[in-house]
C-alpha cells in the first residue's frame, strides 16, 4: 500500500490535470452569443482603423488646397504645366486633352529602364483624359513630396501597370502617395497597385468618391490591390464594375465600398450604389475581406471569395452612428459566395432592408452567419455553414430574417435565435451544445435535427416542433458513445480523484484503527 503523503500528491496531481481539461473543454464548449451577452460587432476597434490625426489632417488639407489650386489654374488652359501657386509645384493636365505620361512636364517625370517615376503631385483637371499603359509606374513618396495622382470631374485609364509607392514607402506616419478620382471617371485593367495610402478616405490608396453630389464611376478588371491601407475604398460612386480582382493583404479592409450619414465629413449623404463585384477574392486582409457600409444599396456580389482575413468574410452594415444619425444598406445580394478560415464572421448583415444570401458556402470560420440590429427582409437559402467554431447562424432580437433550405454542418451552436428567424427546411448536424436555440416568437417547419452534442434544442418546450425531425437516434451505437464521452470526459475527470482520494481517507482510518485497538 503506497504511503498517505504519496498517494495524496498523487492525488493533487490529477486534480489538477482534471481541472486543466474541464477548462479547457469548457472554454471549448461555451458559445460566446446571446446566451452570454456576447456579440462580436462586424465593426473594428477604434485602434484597428486608423484615425484622421493632427499630422494626417494637415497632409489631407494641404492635399486639397493643391487639387483646388490646380482645378482653378488650369482654367483657359489647354497645354500640360506646372502649378507653382503654392509652395511646391503641382502638374497639370487641363481639359479636354487626351494624355499619356510622356505628355506631362519635364520635372515631373524621370524615367527609366525599369520604368517611370513620378516625382510630382499630378492633377487631372475637369474633362480631360490620361492614359497609363507603361510597365511599371513608381509614385515618390517621402515626407517633403507625395507624387499623388488626383483625377477631377476627369478620366483615368490604367491598362497592364504595376504602380506603388517609390521603396516602397511603408511607413505611413508621414503620409504616403495615392490615387484618388472625384467626380469622374477612373476605370483599371490588368494593373496591380500597391503600397498606398495614409488615411481613412480620399486618402486610403485608391478611391472613388463623390464631387459636390457627383458620383464616380468606373471600376477594374484583372486587377490586384496589395498592401494599400485600404484595398479599394469608395464614397458616393455610382455602378462600379470589379470582374475578377484581388484584394489581398491590405491594412485594413479589402474592398471597401462606403458611404456617411446626411450632412457629416461634407458628405450629402451619397452613398456607394449599383455595384456589380464578380468572381473577385478577398484574402489576408486586416480586418474585413468586403464591406458595404452605410448607405449602400443594390449592389451584387457574385461568385467570389473571402478568406483568411482578420475580421469577417463578408459585411453589409449601418457603419457606426454617430449623433443618431444612420444610414442602412439595402437590397443588396450575396450570391454564390465563399467564406473560409475567417477570424470573425462568414457573413455579417447589421441593419438594413432586403439583404439576401443565396448559395452560400462558409467553412471554418468563428462565426457562419450574424443578423443584427434593426434588420428586416434578411433572406438566406440554398446555403452551406460547415465547420464553425462557435455559432453558424445568429439572429438578434430585433432582427428578422428568412432562412431556407441551408445545411449546417458542425458548430458550437447551429442557430441562435432571440425570435426573429423563419426556419425551413434548415438541416443541423454535429453541434457540439446545442442545435437549436429559439425563442416562441420563432417560426419553423421542416427543421432537421442530428449527430448532435449534450442536447437538441434550448427552449423546445416554448417551440412548436410538430414538423421537426430528429435522425439522433440512427447513429450507430459506438458513434453516440463516443459522442457523448467527448463531451463529457471533463466531467469524469473532475469526479475521479474526489472518488479516489475519498477511498484513501476510508483506507488510511481503517488502518489507524486497527493500529490502535490491535485488531
Amino acid at each position: 500500500m503506497p504511503s498517505h503523503s504519496g498517494l495524496y500528491t498523487a492525488l493533487v496531481t490529477v486534480s489538477a490535470a482534471g481541472l486543466i481539461v474541464a477548462a479547457a473543454a469548457v472554454h471549448d464548449q461555451a458559445p460566446p452569443l446571446a446566451s452570454t451577452g456576447y456579440v462580436a460587432s462586424s465593426s473594428p476597434p477604434e485602434a484597428a482603423v486608423p484615425q484622421v490625426w493632427p499630422r494626417a489632417r494637415r497632409l489631407i488639407d494641404a492635399d486639397e488646397r493643391r487639387r483646388e489650386s490646380a482645378v482653378r489654374a488650369a482654367a483657359g488652359r489647354n497645354r500640360p504645366f506646372l502649378d507653382r501657386s503654392l509652395n511646391r509645384p503641382t502638374a497639370v493636365l487641363p481639359g479636354p486633352g487626351r494624355y499619356t505620361l510622356r505628355d506631362l512636364p519635364a520635372r515631373a517625370l524621370v524615367r527609366g529602364v525599369s520604368g517611370v517615376r513620378l516625382r510630382l503631385p499630378l492633377v487631372v483637371a475637369p474633362g480631360a483624359r490620361l492614359v497609363i499603359s507603361r510597365r511599371r509606374l513608381l509614385l515618390r513618396s517621402s515626407p517633403r513630396v507625395r507624387a499623388t495622382i488626383m483625377v477631377v470631374d476627369a478620366t483615368l485609364a490604367v491598362r497592364g501597370t504595376r504602380i506603388r509607392s517609390a521603396g516602397p514607402d511603408t511607413d505611413q506616419r508621414d503620409g504616403r502617395a495615392y490615387i484618388l478620382v472625384q467626380g469622374g471617371r477612373m476605370i483599371l485593367r490588368g494593373a496591380h497597385v500597391s503600397h498606398l495610402g495614409f488615411a481613412t478616405g480620399l486618402t486610403s490608396g485608391v478611391a472613388w468618391m463623390h464631387r459636390f453630389g457627383v458620383p464616380s464611376t468606373g471600376g477594374a478588371v484583372d486587377s490586384t490591390f496589395s498592401r494599400n491601407l485600404f484595398g479599394v475604398y469608395s464614397s458616393g460612386a455610382a455602378g462600379l464594375r470589379f470582374v475578377r480582382d484581388k484584394f489581398l493583404n491590405n491594412d485594413v479592409y479589402g474592398f471597401d465600398p462606403h458611404g456617411a450619414p446626411p450632412g457629416m465629413s461634407n458628405d450629402p449623404g451619397l452613398g456607394s450604389n449599383d455595384f456589380l463585384v464578380r468572381d473577385s477574392l478577398a484574402a489576408y486582409n486586416g480586418r474585413h475581406g468586403f464591406i458595404f457600409s452605410s448607405g449602400c444599396d443594390d449592389n451584387r456580389v457574385l461568385d467570389s471569395v473571402s478568406r483568411n482575413n482578420g475580421g469577417s468574410g463578408f459585411v453589409i452594415d449601418d457603419g457606426k452612428p454617430r449623433a443618431g444619425l444612420v444610414r442602412t444598406s439595402n437590397n443588396n445580394v450575396l450570391q454564390g459566395i465563399e467564406a473560409r478560415d475567417n477570424s470573425d464572421v462568414g457573413v455579417v448583415i447589421e441593419g438594413g432592408s432586403a439583404n439576401e444570401i443565396r448559395n452560400a458556402l462558409l467553412v471554418n470560420n468563428a462565426f457562419g452567419v450574424r443578423i443584427t440590429d434593426a434588420t428586416r427582409d434578411t433572406v438566406v437559402v440554398d446555403s452551406q455553414i460547415h465547420a464553425t467554431r462557435w455559432t453558424a447562424l445568429a439572429v438578434n432580437e430585433r432582427a428578422r430574417a428568412q432562412v431556407a433550405r441551408v445545411s449546417i454542418d458542425g458548430a458550437t451552436v447551429g442557430v441562435d435565435s432571440s425570435g426573429g428567424a423563419r426556419l425551413q427546411d434548415v438541416t443541423v448536424t454535429d453541434a457540439v451544445v446545442a442545435g437549436l436555440r429559439l425563442q416562441p416568437t420563432d417560426v419553423t417547419a421542416g427543421v432537421t435535427v442530428g449527430g448532435l452534442g449534450r442536447r437538441a434544442v434550448d427552449g423546445i418546450q416554448q417551440v412548436q416542433t410538430s414538423t421537426w425531425r430528429s435522425d439522433q437516434a440512427d447513429a450507430s451505437g459506438l458513434t453516440q458513445v463516443l459522442s457523448t464521452l467527448r463531451h463529457q470526459v471533463w466531467l469524469v475527470l473532475l469526479i475521479t480523484p474526489v472518488v479516489l482520494w475519498s477511498i484513501a481517507r476510508l483506507v488510511q482510518r481503517t488502518r489507524n484503527l486497527t493500529t490502535r485497538t490491535g485488531l
